[in-house]
């Protein structure tokens, strides 16, 4: 009865952007060849929050750059709030290990854009976004492309193509309403009394709207806000956390409750320590003629999502952050690994070997340097991580898709497969409209899993490679 009335919602898919971020909030989907495709990374709407100077901004602009790096043609603008951003020196850094993303100058891109409070207030750059993103709304059938998941009747599902957002911070945006109370009052005036009761009027409002401007026009947009903690002064305290895995009396500064219950994923940053050995060395340096006691360039945050609208919520993940190139994936995959009980590695204690990738020879002092110069051997790590994710996150997976690095390579290879070949590919989807832009094809972590048990073969492999695989040694699930 409904279905003839009402029309279905858009889709809105959420794209991948690794450093164990996808497959705890997403699920895979079959796509047009059989492949699998993992709908997760990064949604509507993300929160990132965190006490000052525990790498928010770092992790936002990883994840605007991970949506330019899927989507070629998509556009950003970065609204700073606190004035203190240099946008162009952080999007270069992180984007050094991707072949397209390095060769951007973000301060000639015509598709990236950054504006800040010397340029406008808090109120006049959301109505200058809405506006500009009601435009792209209203000729919405124009930005469409082709996604690689399936509607009921199997055909590919058309999707907005996406644009990218970021308020760095929400916790410090002020409107003109306020800075019209700045004028008119001293500090410590009862004038000033309603500052607060005004800004957060304003992000009110600003919230009631966003969801669907996100929905109808495919944004993606981040917003960070600041951790604080809440002064208790009741005799018999009572539990007033606003999202259940948040610490005891904090709560997030200068947000609306929208922060709270819209966005999709809402990650908070727990703890940040400095990755120093005993001897205040570098845990991983980039080797051993550069590394300088007490170097504190590298740290390992703790992060937890507090709001997983589409996979877990409350669990820990842990990222490795440079101060000078940002969030490092692959070596928080590998370093994923090695403290998972030295998942997927091989060797002893001081030398070892990813198993996916055993010709590249690793210790503590090398890996960070051969992980830069290897594309296969991060790609060996992203593959292993995403494995001991499904364990950890997917636990309704059939249990014979699930094994470890050491057996996946073997079996694979007794297939016939060749691994060079598996590992010079892409983890994340991109538009139809877009594959001919990305020199790699695509295999998932599950794919490689499927290929062993014989349930899928990759549709891009030429016919002389499929007509040499021993389709007899798969593994009978």
């Amino acid at each position: 009865m409904f279905n003839n009335t009402f029309a279905r919602p858009r889709f809105r898919p959420a794209l991948n952007v690794g450093c164990l971020m996808d497959i705890s909030t997403g699920k895979y989907e079959l796509g047009p060849h059989g492949e699998s495709v993992l709908n997760g990374g990064i949604s509507g709407i993300t929160g990132i929050c965190a006490r000052p100077n525990n790498y928010k901004t770092a992790l936002a602009v990883y994840m605007l750059a991970m949506m330019r790096r899927a989507c070629h043609d998509s556009h950003t603008i970065t609204y700073d709030t606190e004035g203190t951003l240099y946008p162009v020196g952080r999007f270069t850094a992180v984007s050094k290990y991707d072949d397209y993303l390095s060769k951007i100058d973000y301060s000639e891109d015509t598709q990236f854009a950054f504006t800040d409070i010397s340029q406008y207030r808090g109120d006049e750059f959301f109505d200058l976004f809405r506006k500009t993103m009601n435009a792209k709304g209203k000729d919405a059938s124009d930005h469409e492309k082709t996604t690689p998941f399936l509607d009921s009747d199997g055909k590919p599902r058309k999707a907005i193509y996406p644009s990218g957002g970021l308020i760095d911070s929400l916790s410090r945006m002020t409107v003109k309403a306020v800075e019209d109370i700045y004028e008119k009052n001293q500090i410590g005036e009862s004038g000033m009394n309603t500052e607060a009761m005004n800004n957060g009027r304003a992000k009110k409002q600003m919230f009631n709207q966003l969801p669907q401007i996100c929905a109808r026009t495919g944004m993606y947009l981040l917003l960070t806000a600041h951790v604080k903690d809440v002064i208790n002064m009741e005799m018999y305290p009572t539990d007033k956390r606003n999202l259940s895995y948040m610490k005891k009396d904090t709560v997030l500064e200068g947000v609306s409750g929208g922060f709270y219950s819209l966005p999709n994923n809402v990650w908070m940053v727990i703890s940040n320590k400095s990755m120093l050995n005993k001897e205040k060395m570098p845990e991983y340096p980039w080797d051993n003629s550069t590394a300088m006691k007490d170097d504190t360039d590298l740290a390992v945050i703790t992060m937890i999502n507090l709001r997983g609208k589409n996979g877990m919520s409350g669990f820990p993940i842990e990222i490795v952050v440079s101060q000078a190139e940002g969030v490092l994936p692959s070596l928080s995959e590998f370093r994923y690994c090695k403290e998972n009980e030295r998942f997927g590695l091989g060797g002893n204690l001081q030398n070892y070997y990813m198993e996916l990738r055993p010709d590249a020879k690793l210790s503590r002092t090398t890996v960070r340097g051969k992980l830069d110069k290897d594309a296969r051997l991060r790609r060996a790590c992203q593959v292993s991580s995403e494995m001991l994710q499904l364990v950890q996150f997917h636990r309704t997976l059939e249990p014979a898709l699930l094994c470890t690095p050491k057996v996946l390579y073997d079996d694979l290879t007794a297939m016939g497969y060749d691994w060079d070949v598996l590992l010079d590919t892409r983890s994340y989807w991109v538009f139809a409209e877009d594959e001919s832009k990305h020199g790699q094809p695509f295999l998932s972590t599950m794919d490689l899993l499927r290929m062993r048990l014989g349930q899928y073969v990759p549709f891009w492999l030429s016919k002389d490679a499929v007509a040499k695989l021993k389709m007899d040694k798969a593994i009978k699930g």
